[in-house]
């Protein structure tokens, strides 16, 4: 008997989505569903700082022109999301 799939609560749509492909394809162990599910949150948080960079821009001007602080934040969680992807064994599972 297939047991029900409980989704992180809190999830975008697009990270809820790609949630449920993964561990509704993959047969993951429960330390592989945490890892997914902080990986969905991961990709959650890189779409809205790429949002933020899309709207703002990648520049703040000012007396001194500087990066945008979103443009760490987009940095740092693609790289999570596909170290995280990689430990897994998906990185063939990108989302587009």
């Amino acid at each position: 008997m297939k047991t029900k799939m409980v989704l992180p609560k809190g999830l975008s749509p697009e990270a809820r989505d790609f949630y449920r492909k993964i561990a509704g394809g993959y047969s993951l162990n429960n330390a592989g569903l945490e890892l997914l599910k902080v990986a969905c949150f991961t990709l959650q948080r890189w779409r809205e700082a790429k949002d933020v960079l899309d709207k703002s821009g990648l520049v703040i001007a000012g007396n001194i022109p500087r990066i945008h602080p979103a443009a760490k934040i987009e940095h740092d969680c693609r790289l999570s999301f596909c170290r995280m992807m990689k430990e897994l064994g998906f990185s063939e599972e990108l989302p587009e």
